[in-house]
């Protein structure tokens, strides 16, 4: 994970911005939209919350998410 994801997360709270989700997850925010409609990030585990006309990403979900994936934590 990059210093600025880890920067992310250890200012986050209850939930991200699309923008700050993809950074930490190390993927465009386009793309992390289109993995959200094909039901990828329900299948890692990663709760999208809908806020109005915003989506939210769960902060918590995308952590375990994160440290499921890497080994090294």
């Amino acid at each position: 994970m990059t210093s600025r994801a880890n920067q992310i997360l250890a200012a986050a709270g209850p939930t991200l911005s699309i923008p700050e989700a993809a950074v930490v997850l190390g993927v465009s925010p386009d793309l992390l939209r289109v993995m959200r409609r094909r039901g990828e990030l329900a299948e890692l585990g990663i709760k999208v919350l809908p806020l109005g006309s915003r989506l939210r990403i769960s902060t918590a979900s995308l952590r375990r998410a994160v440290e499921a994936s890497d080994p090294g934590t």
